[in-house]
């Protein structure tokens, strides 16, 4: 959700939905923690089936069945 007019869109439908303007700013922050993150990971050039073997892993211990 990168693009202005994107942004607007999905905004608007949300509003329509019944989104309060708290719940709209909470996913905008997520968005924008999402996106610095994406492009920290590619400007390390990180490698994508290792986070995806680590992000299992943290998965598995801290959601198992007890």
């Amino acid at each position: 959700m990168k693009s202005h007019y994107n942004a607007q869109s999905y905004e608007t439908a949300a509003k329509n939905e019944g989104a309060t303007d708290e719940e709209i700013v909470e996913v905008y922050n997520m968005i924008s923690f999402d996106s610095r993150w994406d492009m920290l990971l590619q400007a390390k050039n990180y490698d994508i089936e290792t986070m995806k073997k680590e992000d299992e892993t943290e998965y598995k211990q801290k959601y198992r069945k007890k």
